[in-house]
């Protein structure tokens, strides 16, 4: 009785099959990289896209997978390792990263044509260098805690007014003027020495409380006269 493969094994086992089965297909054709607005972005297998990293993007091979792009202009080479997934069917047999390309003059012409070659899987300790790397570059582009700022007030100096004591102002006490009678005299001096020369006349003063009397007795005569 046969026992049953454990996961581990059907997965290698597996990724065995799909490399072995690539290589004898056709590995040619247009290839290109990610805009740079992709960049710090998730790829299919949960790594973020690092520019400065040799990454792939392919539409079949296992994550961790090791290609060697070559450009059949130039011949220039690069090892690039896969992990990422197409998003939709397109006519690209691979994409990689920016520095990948600038390797390997990948846009030296409008249509770049590459070949790639499957070499093997990422080991162990480039796994734990691009788990090192993914880790920094996660925190680099994580957003940082706000620093409590702690806003300190100053308090004002008061302004001193200094008060300058002046010398009160002299106050003037209105003079009462006692009521002196007006006494208008005429002195007529004739050329010619008639009678009129020499006469004074003298204009009594009549107060208002005098005016007053006079006029309650006269409107009182006449109430009397008119009545009787």
């Amino acid at each position: 009785m046969r026992r049953p493969i454990q996961g581990a094994t059907a997965l290698l086992l597996f990724v065995f099959l799909a490399v072995a089965g690539f290589s004898q297909a056709s590995n040619k054709g247009f290839a290109s990289t990610y805009p740079l607005a992709l960049e710090g972005s998730k790829t299919a297998s949960g790594e973020i896209y690092i520019s400065t990293e040799l990454t792939a993007c392919h539409a079949s091979l296992p994550f961790n997978t090791l290609v060697k792009v070559t450009n059949l202009r130039n011949k220039k080479t690069v090892t690039v390792r896969v992990n990422d997934r197409f998003a939709f069917r397109n006519s690209r047999v691979i994409d990689i990263s920016k520095t990948a390309a600038d390797m390997i003059d990948l846009f030296g012409e409008i249509t770049p044509q590459v070949s790639i070659e499957v070499l093997g899987t990422a080991d162990a300790t480039m796994l734990a260098d691009v788990q090192k790397k993914q880790d920094a570059a996660k925190n680099a582009t994580a957003p940082s805690e706000k620093t409590a700022v702690v806003k300190t007030t100053t308090p004002k100096k008061e302004k001193k007014t200094e008060v300058v004591a002046s010398a009160p102002a002299p106050v003037s006490t209105p003079v009462t003027t006692a009521a002196v009678p007006v006494t208008a005299s005429a002195s007529t001096a004739g050329t010619d020495g008639g009678f009129l020369s020499g006469i004074k006349l003298s204009i009594p003063t009549v107060s208002v409380q005098d005016i007053t009397n006079l006029a309650t007795v006269t409107i009182k005569y006449i109430s009397l006269s008119l009545f009787k």
